[in-house]
């Protein structure tokens, strides 16, 4: 268990570090909103509750929501669950999240809200015991194809 946590973690910090050869010159869908937001940890947790083609309504700090429907869940390992949410509120955005665990650490999330048809998009992140979602350009995670 603990080699598939590794290489999860190992696979998002890979793609986070790897940049983009090409200039990016697509428009920003999350551009009216913070570069840091606040995400309440029970709220994460309540979407793994949720069953495939699920409605998805979630408010988290500030002015900022999404809404959407839960089009993916796999239960993978006993430790390792992903869904994926199509979000109606910002079109073409999909939200990936994932809840992991082992004997050592406690259930942890991570994910990213993303789309290939725009410049920015947000990671969860957990820093100081707290949840948030961090913006990100997505120029320096989804490569192109050559």
């Amino acid at each position: 268990m603990y080699k598939i946590t590794m290489a999860i973690l190992l696979f998002f910090a890979t793609t986070a570090i790897t940049k983009a050869q090409t200039t990016n010159s697509k428009p920003a869908i999350f551009g009216n909103y913070a570069s840091e937001i606040n995400c309440d940890q029970q709220a994460l947790a309540s979407l793994f509750s949720l069953s495939e083609n699920s409605p998805v309504n979630l408010q988290f700090s500030g002015n900022f929501s999404i809404a959407g429907t839960l089009t993916s869940s796999v239960q993978k390992y006993n430790n390792l669950k992903s869904l994926v949410i199509r979000l109606s509120n910002f079109p073409g955005v999909v939200l990936t999240i994932s809840k992991w665990s082992d004997a050592n650490n406690p259930e942890r999330y991570v994910g990213r809200m993303i789309s290939s048809n725009y410049s920015d998009g947000y990671e969860i992140a957990f820093e100081n015991e707290q949840y948030k979602l961090k913006k990100i350009q997505t120029a320096h995670i989804i490569q192109p194809c050559h």
